[in-house]
């Protein structure tokens, strides 16, 4: 029987070298992309502003209850389904008020928006929170009004899924794996846009 040969260590060196500089490489292509897309996406102006009475068609219209929010696309490309995030709603949550199937390149878009000026019981009062927008690589955008920042909505990932059963379970202990317990506790979430 003779003895397996494994190569010289030059050989092994030369070639864990190589693996190394494609992965580098694949590593900044992506990054790239991933840059040029948030730049393509900040491109994409989102703002309230006061209705005027000349520029509201409709008499029936309360001015007071509703405000004007634009969107201003001067990127190279297209954003597709625009929603406005309007809340909290009476759970603290958010719901999706649909805007636009798309807003071409260079185009100004108004939208006529739900907005209420003083708050019912201990929640702020309901208005649009952020527009949400996609791109034509389909990535989702969140245009934040009230901070003005943009963020990438990321689809949720197993390892933050089980990060956030493990904490369940160590703060509630054995309950955390009654499911009638787990929907009487679950408590209104913040928008996840802004993390």
């Amino acid at each position: 029987m003779t003895a397996i040969d494994w190569g010289s260590v030059p050989t092994w060196f030369s070639a864990i070298g190589t693996t190394g500089s494609l992965l580098a490489t694949a590593g900044i292509i992506v990054r790239d992309r991933r840059k040029d897309q948030r730049t393509d996406a900040a491109r994409v102006a989102c703002w309230i502003e006061v209705p005027s009475a000349y520029e509201v068609d409709d008499d029936s219209v309360d001015l007071e209850a509703y405000r004007f929010l634009r969107v201003h696309n001067t990127a190279d490309r297209p954003v597709f389904d625009l929603s406005a995030l309007v809340g909290p709603d009476s759970s603290a949550g958010y719901h999706r008020h649909f805007l636009d199937h798309v807003v071409p390149t260079g185009e100004q878009a108004t939208f006529l928006a739900p907005f209420e000026q003083h708050s019912s019981g201990s929640l702020p009062p309901s208005r649009p929170a952020a527009v949400e927008f996609r791109d034509v690589e389909r990535t989702t955008w969140v245009c934040d009004l009230e901070a003005g920042t943009l963020h990438r909505r990321r689809k949720r990932r197993v390892r933050s899924w089980l990060r956030i059963q493990r904490k369940f379970v160590s703060e509630f202990g054995r309950k955390a794996f009654n499911l009638r317990f787990r929907r009487r506790v679950a408590l209104p979430k913040r928008p996840d846009w802004r993390g």
